[in-house]
C-alpha cells in the first residue's frame, strides 16, 4: 500500500500531517459502485451518493470519475443501458417496460438515451438481434 504525508496548513505557522490512503477512496469508490449497481432501477441523485461516503459531490465527482473513467451519471447510464440491451435481446417485455424497469417514466425519453448511446432506437435494437 503506498500512502503518502500531507501538510495542511493551520494558519499561524501551524500544520497538521494526514497520511492519504489510496485503498480508502478505492473502498468509497466501490461503495458508491455497488450502490449504483443495486439502485439501477431508480432515481439516484449525486446528493444522495456524497452523503454515503461522508464527502461533497464535487469530492465524489472527481474521485469516482479518476477511479472508473466516468461520471457516476454516465457510469449509471452505460449500466442502465447494458441491461437495456440485454432486455431487449432477450425477452419480449414491451420497450415502455423495459424503460420502467430502469426507472424511466417516460418511455420516449427512454428511447431518446437509448438511441443516443447505441446509435438505434430500441425497437430496431430488438430487430437486429
Amino acid at each position: 500500500v503506498v500512502c503518502c504525508l500531507r501538510a495542511k496548513k493551520l494558519g499561524a505557522g501551524h500544520t497538521i500531517a494526514r497520511i492519504r490512503n489510496p485503498e480508502y477512496n478505492d473502498k468509497r469508490m466501490s461503495q458508491v459502485k455497488q450502490y449504483l449497481d443495486t439502485h439501477v432501477g431508480q432515481i439516484v441523485t449525486i446528493k444522495e451518493l456524497s452523503d454515503l461516503i461522508y464527502r461533497s459531490p464535487d469530492y465524489l465527482i472527481k474521485h469516482f470519475k479518476a477511479e472508473v473513467g466516468l461520471t457516476p451519471y454516465q457510469y449509471l447510464l452505460k449500466r442502465k443501458m447494458s441491461i437495456a440491451k440485454r432486455l431487449l435481446r432477450d425477452t419480449a417485455l414491451p420497450i415502455r417496460e423495459v424503460a420502467l424497469q430502469l426507472g424511466y417514466e417516460d418511455a420516449h425519453y427512454f428511447s431518446g438515451l437509448f438511441k443516443k448511446e447505441t446509435g438505434m432506437p430500441p425497437g430496431q435494437f430488438r430487430q437486429s438481434g
